[in-house]
């Protein structure tokens, strides 16, 4: 247990819900050839029309306007182009309903035959359908291939890992922060209150205990309560109970009620002083969440009652925000509502021991191969929190061992 290069990996970064994403995904889209000198007044007729209609799918991983050396050679093969080299024509891609494309051919007639010099262009406007892929791709070999088989492509990888996937040396930097022996005692911690949260009755067998990676003491440490006071009523049931007492919205209650006792101490926050003792969330049930969340009951030897447990964190935190910088370690996957509140809180990271496919919102990928919800990464929320998976190794009884000294 002291040779910590003998370690090996237990985390795993999961995909997001852009990684994971079905590269089959197409949408049709419209090509209009129109006279190259007439580009800029086109887009000029487009936009208003595009306005009006319903929103379409926006593809800004393609080219606008492309030159017919450009096209894509199945394109090429697939339509006849009348190549004219004194009336050169551009092409134009915008994703458009039958209905909306007859108004934009419709308009562009409509000035072409007012305008001398555009009306020699006897075999242009005319527009065709053509399948293109509906995201961007994922890298530079895929957008090549892409740009050949569909449509020139954009690869963008400054906005690819900023909204699709976390930066590779942001990933690398905090996996290598957090797998280490220090992280299997977090993991063993959020296990022993999942366990004593299914033994007592108060709910599921799941845990979760909230770190600051700066100091790597234990800011809080809470167990399912669903069921609390009077427990599950029926022993085969594991729906139901109180979503505000899951393991993960009770932690994140604890953080929040343990700063506000620590800002009671020094004298602010007075008015809220009730706010600590109500309610279950932000509440201890155990001995072990207590010692967590304010060790003076046990007096002066708390320490000495908990030995082998991580190290608790006391005084002040110097994040502002409720858990920006923390680290979150989960037994389970959380559901939807406890997913959007720990990205809500704004964890630095989270790592989790055990997927739930049916009910979990943080892994990209289901159980049927269908798409899940990916909420640790998406690109509509404006926080975003790297996620790992825990694997036990071989060694757990000895990390249990050393952690407890059994």
């Amino acid at each position: 247990m002291d040779d910590h290069s003998e370690r090996p990996e237990r985390l795993e970064a999961l995909k997001t819900l852009h990684e994971t994403r079905a590269n089959d995904q197409y949408v049709e889209a419209l090509v209009f050839e129109i006279p190259a000198k007439f580009a800029s007044r086109v887009l000029g007729i487009v936009k208003p029309v595009l306005a009006e209609a319903p929103k379409q799918p926006q593809l800004h991983h393609l080219r606008r306007l492309i030159h017919l050396p450009h096209l894509p050679r199945d394109l090429l093969e697939r339509r006849v182009v009348v190549t004219q080299p004194d009336k050169p024509t551009i092409f134009l891609i915008q994703v458009a309903t039958q209905d909306l494309a007859g108004a934009i051919m419709k308009a562009i007639k409509d000035i072409m035959d007012q305008d001398l010099a555009l009306a020699q262009y006897d075999h242009v406007p005319r527009c065709f359908p053509i399948p293109v892929p509906l995201h961007a791709p994922l890298n530079e070999s895929q957008a090549k291939e892409w740009s050949e088989r569909f449509w020139p492509c954009i690869y963008n990888p400054a906005a690819q890992l900023l909204q699709d996937a976390p930066p590779l040396h942001l990933l690398r930097k905090t996996k290598a922060e957090l797998d280490t022996y220090e992280s299997d005692k977090y993991v063993m911690l959020a296990q022993i209150l999942a366990e004593e949260a299914s033994t007592s009755g108060r709910g599921l067998a799941i845990g979760a205990v909230v770190v600051d990676p700066a100091t790597n003491q234990v800011v809080a440490a809470a167990g399912d309560a669903r069921y609390y006071p009077h427990g599950r009523p029926n022993p085969d049931d594991d729906s139901g109970g109180r979503p505000e007492y899951h393991a993960l919205m009770r932690v994140i209650s604890m953080v929040a009620n343990k700063e506000l006792r620590r800002r009671l101490a020094a004298g602010s926050h007075q008015k809220f002083a009730a706010t600590c003792s109500e309610g279950v969330p932000g509440q201890a049930v155990s001995a072990i969440e207590q010692y967590y969340l304010d060790a003076s009951m046990f007096g002066e030897d708390a320490d000495a009652k908990f030995v082998g447990y991580p190290p608790r964190h006391v005084g002040e935190r110097g994040e502002g925000y409720l858990c920006s910088g923390l680290d979150i370690y989960l037994t389970h996957e959380p559901c939807v509502c406890c997913g959007m509140a720990m990205v809500h809180s704004r964890f630095r990271s989270c790592v989790l021991l055990k997927r739930m496919t049916n009910s979990g919102a943080l892994c990209a990928r289901t159980h049927q191969s269908l798409l899940g919800y990916g909420l640790f990464w998406r690109r509509e929320l404006n926080w975003r929190v790297l996620t790992f998976r825990y694997r036990h190794g071989d060694d757990r009884d000895s990390v249990l061992k050393d952690m407890f000294h059994a």
